[in-house]
């Protein structure tokens, strides 16, 4: 019988394990339970889902014609701050490097959910929760 001694890394936040230290750092920088990555705006009465109707950049495939582009109408469901009536975009996406096309963008005013809000207002603190949990 072998013995391995091995380092394990741990999520300080999650507390999930890793073999591989560049797995770790990487989760951590991503996990959902980091508070750099849970902004005021998840817990604001703001911020509103909207499908919005933005024209997209479609590319269309013919037998003869090769790669062509069309342009089409499509319905993206988006988060929005109705008060400072702007689109958020989640932190971890912007992290993940997922983007929206450039023609996307320059239709609609996007930013990345800010940590702190001036015009922030918790959902939350309308309800009583150490009674509502009490039942």
């Amino acid at each position: 019988m072998k013995e391995i001694k091995t380092t394990i890394y741990e999520c300080e936040y999650c507390r999930k394990y890793y073999k591989r230290k560049h797995f770790a750092v990487k989760h951590e920088d991503l996990c959902p339970l980091n508070p750099i990555n849970n902004p005021r705006c998840y817990s604001c009465e703001y911020l509103k889902k909207v499908d919005v109707n933005l024209i997209a950049e479609i590319e269309v495939s013919g037998y003869d014609y090769g790669i062509s582009y069309d342009e089409r109408e499509r319905t993206y469901s988006l988060f929005k701050c109705t008060k400072k009536d702007v689109f958020i975009k989640p932190i971890i996406s912007h992290k993940k490097g997922k983007d929206f096309e450039p023609n996307l963008i320059s239709q609609i005013e996007m930013i990345v959910a800010p940590l702190e809000c001036d015009v922030f207002n918790d959902c939350f603190k309308m309800y009583d929760l150490p009674n509502f949990l009490k039942g």
